[in-house]
């Protein structure tokens, strides 16, 4: 029963209001909700809350498309996003892989479980920044069910006993 309600809470971005307040705290601008892999067959949790501060970033490289999945329904053609959650410390993620180096500049984010992406990416070389970008948009989310009043807490109860 639990494994179900955890699958039932789990849900793609596109089920969140638009925007990334939907996924943010307002005062520190991080993450809310754990962000799983997006791969519906997965279970594997990337980054707990409040680890991933969400900016708005053009990178130098496009994410290539989702591997061949049921992971997403987006025609994404390598297109260059920009929302995305930053991770000042690889550590910082639970489980998370990384791409061999592509043309000495920049490595891709992967499920660890699935091996499904790229998530996000994280640049390398001499003078590059060492924190990672996980898309926004790429990942599901851990969303607490909402509370649901049992009939001990219905006023019509409460009036019976």
């Amino acid at each position: 029963m639990q494994n179900d309600q955890l699958q039932s809470s789990l849900y793609q971005r596109a089920a969140l209001p638009a925007g990334p307040a939907s996924i943010t705290s307002d005062d520190k601008g991080t993450n809310v909700f754990r962000v799983y892999c997006p791969n519906p067959k997965c279970r594997c949790l990337l980054l707990r809350e409040n680890l991933g501060t969400v900016v708005k970033r053009t990178p130098k490289y496009a994410l290539p498309r989702l591997v061949a999945s049921e992971a997403s329904d987006e025609d994404n053609d390598g297109e260059v996003e920009t929302e995305y959650f930053e991770v000042r410390d690889m550590m910082q993620f639970e489980n998370i892989g990384f791409t061999k180096t592509l043309n000495g500049a920049v490595k891709f984010l992967t499920c660890a479980d699935c091996d499904l992406g790229p998530l996000g990416f994280q640049e390398v070389g001499a003078n590059a920044y060492t924190g990672c970008f996980l898309h926004a948009s790429r990942v599901r989310y851990l969303v607490p069910a909402p509370a649901t009043a049992t009939t001990a807490e219905t006023p019509a109860a409460a009036a019976q006993e």
